[in-house]
Parts: C-alpha cells; sequence; structure tokens
C-alpha cells in the first residue's frame, strides 16, 4: 500500500513539473509571431501564431491546416 502511494506522489509530481515547464514555454510567444516546429512527418513546418491558451499555442500554416502545438515544440523564427 505504501509503495503504492509512493508511486501515485511521484506520477503526481512529474506530472506538476511537465504542466509547469509547458505553460513557461508558451508565456514566451505572442500573437504574429512566426514559429516553426517538426510535424508528425518530421518536416519543418512554418506558422504564424494565432492563439495562445495556457498550455497550447494555435498556429496557422496559411495555406495549410491551423495546429494545436506545445509551446516547448515551438521555436521562434527571426522577423
Amino acid at each position: 500500500r505504501e509503495l503504492h502511494l509512493s508511486i501515485r506522489r511521484q506520477r503526481q509530481m512529474c506530472i506538476r513539473d511537465r504542466n509547469h515547464i509547458a505553460k513557461q514555454a508558451v508565456r514566451k510567444f505572442l500573437i504574429g509571431d512566426k514559429v516553426s516546429f517538426v510535424d508528425r512527418n518530421k518536416r519543418r513546418t512554418h506558422g504564424i501564431v494565432e492563439k495562445v491558451n495556457k498550455k497550447y499555442i494555435i498556429v496557422n500554416t496559411h495555406p495549410g491546416p491551423k495546429w494545436r502545438i506545445p509551446g516547448n515544440m515551438l521555436e521562434q523564427e527571426s522577423a
């Protein structure tokens, strides 16, 4: 029983830390920023930040689709 509680506590701490890192990464971006990321097909995709949520950023890759990306997967591009 005690081992189970210890494992559960460790898991909760990992989740909390991961959420904190994701939220910190999102704070670096503003609407209109030019960004890039590696998509599911391992291709570099470029776009513009359309909306900033708590943990995810909506990126418009016009003329392609809009993507919902975690902030720590985005890279800022120079203007």
